[in-house]
């Protein structure tokens, strides 16, 4: 599904004269690093080396967690990026955590099925919720 839909939305800019550079977040989608190996920072650093290898200012895209990734990234790279652009993403106010931020939240698919690790170092969504939590 994810595939998919990125491939869709990457050809339909694509034919409009964008470039567009899709990737994979650390232990996201068929990237094979374990999430207990996985911080905030590991997402920023790997948005930072898409970013500094192109040409220009890009537009970051971010989707769900990803908002918070992108708002990070736009801290640390402001000159290499023309605007952020949040697709049904998490924007978090500085100091409040992302379970903090939607404790209130009661209806949510994909928060109502997250599955943390014994540890509580990670967090993830029951893979068969997963569709339907964000490719509904």
């Amino acid at each position: 599904m994810q595939n998919f839909v990125d491939n869709f939305v990457k050809e339909e800019l694509e034919k409009k004269g964008h470039k567009v550079v899709t990737f994979e977040l650390p232990a996201r989608g068929e990237d094979k690093t374990s999430p207990k190996d996985v911080t905030m920072d590991s997402y920023i650093k790997a948005t930072q080396k898409i970013i500094d290898a192109q040409d220009g200012k890009v537009i970051l895209v971010g989707h769900s967690f990803g908002g918070m990734v992108i708002s990070a990234v736009a801290q640390t790279r402001s000159d290499k990026i023309k605007s952020l652009v949040y697709l049904t993403a998490m924007l978090v106010p500085n100091g409040v955590s992302f379970l903090d931020a939607v404790a209130p939240v009661k209806t949510s698919i994909a928060l109502n099925n997250l599955v943390f690790s014994k540890d509580n170092t990670y967090v993830t969504v029951k893979e068969d919720k997963l569709h339907g939590a964000f490719g509904a």
